[in-house]
């Protein structure tokens, strides 16, 4: 890590979290603090690095691509001293450092989680649809009978149909993941250019896992894309139920997308790590002071 500067936006990691402020100087810090995690005693502080941190190495400073000069960094936290309001989700630590350094207060933790959980609620509910018009379409026609026909009606023909339910998870899957992995200005070019291989990624495994539900359905149960050879493939891979099949032919495009989009970023930011596009830019590409109040604290 290099050393902090004034103005700094430091991070400092903790087990499952991490608590930012912004360094002034002289080893201390301007921060959002929450006192035994009771939301009414927050409020913004100025404190000594040492009496937050216990380790040097759990220490990181937050660089950016667009974000105000230091002096104005530094009025902005100093403005805030003694302001409270502390919450979890819309105004904490990450909130008020971000705040200082671009005018946006804005929480990745929070959005991280949100998004997530945004993912897997929404992969659910479609795959469910999915399957729910499969059974409508069937009609009162029950049994792998009935599941092939409305496959069929879902998709012109049973195969297509399959094609469908794998699909509509992997399009939710990949959504998710470009909002997860949204461009934003103020972050460092390699930052920028890790998300964007990440967004290109999770296309890409959206189609391999599409590709690969319909490759495991051949191969499984009687080989071929028959209405034998599908409904065997379903009860084989549903455990004896075809739509518990489904549901897995449905699962794995979002793998695809989840870990295509993981692995490409993790290793995008790992081959630019510790390049000089990941320092902070100069004065000359900073924000001014009069751009601020896009998004008040």
């Amino acid at each position: 890590m290099r050393e902090p500067q004034p103005g700094d936006h430091l991070r400092i990691r903790r087990i499952g979290y991490a608590h930012d402020a912004i360094y002034v100087g002289n080893g201390e810090v301007i921060h959002l603090w929450c006192e035994d995690f009771d939301k009414s005693l927050g409020r913004v502080r100025r404190d000594r690095l040492a009496r937050i941190v216990g380790r040097p190495e759990r220490i990181q400073v937050v660089d950016y691509g667009d974000c105000f000069d230091a002096a104005t960094v530094l009025r902005l936290a100093a403005s805030r001293l003694g302001d409270g309001g502390y919450h979890l989700t819309r105004r904490n630590c990450q909130h008020f450092a971000r705040w200082c350094k671009t005018g946006e207060a804005r929480s990745d933790q929070v959005e991280r989680v949100f998004t997530i959980a945004e993912g897997a609620a929404v992969n659910q509910l479609v795959s469910k649809v999915a399957i729910g018009a499969i059974a409508v379409a069937a009609g009162e026609v029950t049994g792998a009978a009935g599941l092939m026909a409305g496959l069929a009606r879902v998709g012109t023909t049973a195969t297509r149909g399959i094609a469908v339910v794998s699909a509509a998870p992997a399009l939710a899957a990949v959504a998710a993941t470009h909002k997860a992995l949204r461009d934003d200005p103020c972050l460092p070019v390699a930052e920028r250019a890790a998300r964007e291989r990440g967004r290109r990624a999770a296309v890409g495994g959206a189609a391999v896992g599409v590709g690969a539900s319909m490759v495991l359905l051949h191969s499984a149960g009687v080989r071929g894309l028959s209405a034998v050879g599908i409904t065997t493939a379903l009860k084989m891979l549903g455990g004896g139920t075809m739509l518990r099949g489904l549901a897995v032919l449905g699962g794995l495009p979002v793998v695809a997308v989840v870990l295509g989009a993981t692995v490409a970023y993790r290793l995008h930011r790992a081959g630019r790590r510790g390049s000089s596009t990941m320092s902070a830019v100069g004065a000359d590409d900073q924000r001014r002071p009069h751009e601020l109040g896009a998004a008040p604290l």
